[in-house]
């Protein structure tokens, strides 16, 4: 099952911290261990010198700008980065 984490800050931290944005409790995820921002329409992802990494399309990152399906590895978690559709939604009839 599919499950989604909205993106709705400029910054998203992800962790095992209870003060993270996103939380995994897997024990190769650190307590602080990357963060997700936006600036100007881009986004990016920081690695916040985690113990295990993170990685992106499978290559190991410390800052990298992510684009929409991007694959992010955090512990052993696959998140695929879905950019938000900038298209306007349908009113339902």
């Amino acid at each position: 099952d599919e499950v989604y984490y909205p993106l709705n800050a400029d910054e998203i931290i992800i962790g095992r911290h209870s003060a993270v944005d996103i939380r995994f409790s897997d024990m190769y995820v650190s307590r602080y261990h990357a963060i997700i921002n936006v600036c100007n329409g881009t986004w990016s992802i920081t690695d916040l010198n985690s113990s295990y990494g993170t990685f992106v399309n499978g290559q190991r990152i410390a800052h990298k700008r992510i684009y929409d399906n991007d694959e992010i590895q955090i512990g052993n978690r696959i998140l695929v980065f879905k950019e938000k559709s900038k298209r306007k939604e349908s009113d339902n009839e």
